[in-house]
């Protein structure tokens, strides 16, 4: 996983010319108060940062206010669309505790807090709240970051990845759970205990459904949900798009019919090999140049017209394959027609079956017992 799950804060200062801000003070006085805010995720050293607070969207909001020269403060959340009064903070040995929730903050832009030190008059100190997820997720399907592609033959596996960090209220649990398509409803997937404030680098694993239950190019969508041990919760949902396998194996070869070479897709490359690895080989037949396979390699071939060999995927093939004749050989290649593509079947239909698409190019009849041919291939091996 290459995330990291970081929150940042602001940093206290820690003298008085430091926190004298006319950015976050307003107001007339003659003997400031001193006021400073600490609480959220672990603070920031950058001065910048400072009177702006972070938690995550679970958390009890707990504030420590440190005030000097005063003995409360009137505390007000400013929102985009007004403010509500939080009350009256005491100040007690020159501390008080501000708690409160998102809930009751709603729309926050920020909090003032307005006070007047020795009866001078009353001034005002903002703070800013920053609300975050307490995770993050990322994914990948078969080892490949971002693509999840699935077939009925060799369905994906997919691993949701997952850091989870809270400022200050213990996670109880975090449960996942899936749907299929935009309509479908959720079922359970599972389900953690976790009863600490941060986890890190923690994975679960899904298999995408086959095509009979998810479509290519629906989407299957994972819900991720945290619960706190306060009782509040928080969900995202991640949207897994199930796309065609691509035939990301392209290349050229070229076979003669003397020599006794053939192709072979396990090696991806022509030579000699065993029988089980003879894929293809170029044959002359009663005066016919064949493509054949030795029968132990389990490769059999159909021939369509139609087949748009740019637009080659497993499934597309797979599918076109199941709606022709297969045969283990394709004769007189010479009299094909220019738009035909040769589809192959690598693995006699067991589990492991792998699919390609071929275009026959420059086919060469040198002698009635000689000739060759150039093919351009896209495979899934």
């Amino acid at each position: 996983m290459r995330k990291k799950i970081i929150y940042f804060s602001l940093a206290v200062c820690i003298s008085l010319t430091a926190c004298y801000d006319d950015e976050f003070d307003t107001g007339g006085f003659s003997v400031p108060s001193l006021i400073l805010f600490d609480g959220g995720f672990p603070q920031s050293t950058n001065p910048l940062l400072k009177n702006r607070l972070v938690f995550s969207a679970i958390d009890d909001i707990e504030v420590t206010v440190n005030a000097t020269n005063i003995d409360e403060l009137q505390v007000t959340a400013i929102q985009s669309d007004g403010s509500t009064s939080l009350g009256r903070l005491p100040i007690t040995n020159e501390q008080g505790m501000l708690q409160t929730s998102w809930a009751e903050l709603g729309d926050l832009d920020r909090i003032d807090f307005t006070g007047a030190p020795d009866s001078e008059q009353p001034y005002t100190k903002r703070l800013e709240l920053t609300e975050v997820a307490p995770f993050i997720l990322d994914y990948s399907a078969d080892g490949t970051d971002f693509i999840t592609p699935s077939t009925t033959n060799n369905d994906s596996t997919v691993s949701v990845y997952y850091e989870l960090a809270t400022a200050n209220t213990p996670i109880a649990s975090v449960s996942f759970a899936q749907r299929i398509g935009e309509d479908g409803e959720f079922t359970s997937i599972t389900s953690r205990e976790v009863n600490a404030t941060m986890a890190e680098q923690q994975e679960i694993m899904l298999t995408v459904p086959d095509e009979n239950t998810l479509g290519l190019d629906e989407s299957l969508f994972v819900r991720a949900t945290v619960e706190g041990a306060n009782g509040l919760t928080y969900e995202e949902i991640i949207e897994i798009q199930n796309l065609a396998v691509a035939l990301a194996s392209e290349g050229e070869f070229d076979l003669l019919s003397a020599g006794g070479g053939s192709f072979s897709f396990a090696q991806l490359d022509t030579g000699i090999f065993a029988s089980d690895q003879a894929d293809i080989r170029l044959a002359v037949t009663d005066n016919q140049l064949n493509l054949e396979a030795d029968p132990a390699s389990g490769t059999t071939f159909v021939v369509s017209e139609e087949f748009d060999f740019a637009l080659a995927t497993y499934q597309a093939v797979r599918d076109a394959f199941a709606e022709g004749t297969a045969v283990s050989r394709v004769e007189d290649i010479a009299n094909l027609l220019t738009n035909a593509t040769v589809l192959v079947q690598v693995g006699g239909g067991t589990g492991a079956t792998e699919y390609a698409a071929l275009q026959l190019n420059a086919i060469d009849r040198v002698s009635t017992d000689l000739g060759s041919v150039s093919i351009r291939y896209k495979a899934n091996q």
